[in-house]
C-alpha cells in the first residue's frame, strides 16, 4: 500500500514537496511547473527572466543547494565595509571581470529586489549556470554565487542561494511569445500551507 499525502494551500495542491530528494523545501519549482505546462500542451521555455533580492547581509547560507549544484565561487564576505551598497553583476561567466555577456549590472542596496532577463544578452532563455558577481562599492570582489539556472536542479521560487533569495521568475510560452510570470506574492508556494 502507498500512502500519498497532498498539502492544499487555499484548497490549492501544492505542486512541488521536494522535487526529488535533494530539495525538501515546499515551494514552487519552476522546472516542475515547466514540466506541468508542457503536460498541459504548453511549450514553455527554461526561465527566461528572474527576480531576486539581496539579503540584509552577505551570507553563505542557503534553504537549497540545487542538489549539490550551487557552488560559491569567491567569497570575501568579510572584506564586505558594511554600508549595503553593492555593484551586482549577473552573467554567464564564471569570470567576475568578463563582461561579455552580462544579463544585470548595477549598484544594489541590502534588501533590495533586481530583475534580469535573457535577452539582455542576447538570448532566448537562460543556460545552465548563471553567476552573481556581488562586489563591494569600491570594486572588491566579495562573493560570486554560481546557481543552476535549467532544468537539471531545483529552483524554487523563495529559496535562498547565499546571500541571494529567488523571488520571482518568468517563463516563455514559445508559440505564442506569452510570459508566463511566477512570484512569491502571488503563487502557490510556502506561505500558508496546511
Amino acid at each position: 500500500m502507498t500512502n500519498v499525502l497532498t498539502a492544499l494551500e487555499g484548497g490549492t495542491a501544492v505542486t512541488d514537496l521536494d522535487c526529488g530528494t535533494s530539495n525538501p523545501d515546499i515551494g514552487r519549482d519552476l522546472c516542475v511547473e515547466r514540466d506541468a505546462l508542457r503536460d498541459a500542451g504548453v511549450d514553455a521555455s527554461k526561465p527566461t527572466q528572474l527576480t531576486l533580492s539581496l539579503g540584509d547581509a552577505l551570507t553563505e547560507n542557503a534553504s537549497s543547494d540545487q542538489g549539490g549544484k550551487l557552488k560559491f565561487e569567491y567569497d570575501n564576505i568579510a572584506g564586505d565595509d558594511g554600508n549595503g551598497t553593492y555593484l551586482v553583476r549577473v552573467s554567464d561567466k564564471s569570470n567576475p571581470d568578463d563582461v561579455s555577456e552580462v544579463y544585470f549590472e548595477d549598484t544594489v542596496a541590502s534588501g533590495e529586489s533586481f530583475t534580469f532577463d535573457a535577452a539582455s544578452a542576447g538570448r532566448n532563455e537562460f543556460g545552465s549556470e548563471t553567476f552573481v558577481h556581488i562586489f563591494d562599492d569600491d570594486g572588491t570582489l566579495l562573493q560570486t554565487i554560481n546557481f543552476h539556472t535549467s532544468c537539471s536542479a531545483p529552483l524554487a521560487i523563495g529559496d535562498q542561494y547565499g546571500s541571494i533569495t529567488l523571488e520571482g521568475a518568468q517563463l516563455t510560452d514559445k508559440k505564442t511569445g506569452e510570459a508566463i510570470v511566477f512570484g512569491s506574492s502571488d503563487s502557490v508556494g510556502d506561505n500558508g500551507v496546511t
